[in-house]
């Protein structure tokens, strides 16, 4: 049971990689774009607000963060999952 744990681990951790790096690249396109468009009629402007687009930016590098913590800890889990089991 412990190695269905530590391949559980490694999953989220591989999931979290991807949703991080997403959030990592995703303000560089927005930035290279020169605009934010949800696709639903909302449309920002970096030259109409770039405050707002900023603070996007700094909360999608922020969660990119967060997101990369969470695959140091998932790996972390893994290893003592298969340090248990070992």
């Amino acid at each position: 049971m412990e190695w269905f744990w530590a391949l559980f681990a490694l999953l989220c951790s591989i999931g979290a990689g991807a949703l991080a790096k997403w959030a990592w690249l995703a303000p560089v396109r927005w930035k290279a774009q020169g605009y934010l468009d949800n696709g639903l009629g909302t449309r920002i402007d970096f030259y109409e607000s770039s405050r707002t687009f900023t603070m996007l930016n700094v909360g999608m590098r922020t969660f990119a963060v967060l997101g990369t913590v969470f695959v140091l800890l998932g790996v972390a889990v893994a290893l003592g999952w298969i340090w248990k089991a070992i």
